[in-house]
């Protein structure tokens, strides 16, 4: 995949959602396209568009496995009474697009908070 242009920049603000056994994501995003004006113009675009998709799914994806892990945290707290919380920490995931950090919860057994 060709490198991005250095003037194409991407900004997005979004917020996911579980409910109803599906997860909503709602959110704005803003993108500048710069084109050359010459001959490549076109190809120029597309490949500025293909460069922002991905940088797209590279800030989205966080968001979304953030709201899942904390819905799987919620549901291990429920089968397990002796887990609580005990916080976030960072955690990377390698997708097809790069890798992709989130805050990660953790849980620990009662036992560990108990001496």
């Amino acid at each position: 995949m060709p490198a991005r242009p250095q003037d194409t920049a991407l900004i997005v603000h979004c917020q996911a959602e579980f409910r109803d056994n599906q997860y909503f994501v709602s959110g704005t995003f803003q993108c500048q396209l710069s084109p050359t004006f010459d001959v490549h113009e076109l190809d120029n675009l597309v490949c500025s568009i293909e460069s922002v998709g991905q940088d797209f799914k590279r800030q989205l994806t966080p968001t979304v496995l953030a709201t899942a892990d904390a819905r799987v945290a919620a549901v291990a707290l429920r089968a397990n009474r002796n887990f609580r919380k005990h916080g976030t920490r960072p955690f990377s995931i390698v997708a097809r697009y790069g890798e992709v950090p989130f805050q990660r919860q953790r849980l620990a057994s009662l036992q560990f908070f108990t001496v």
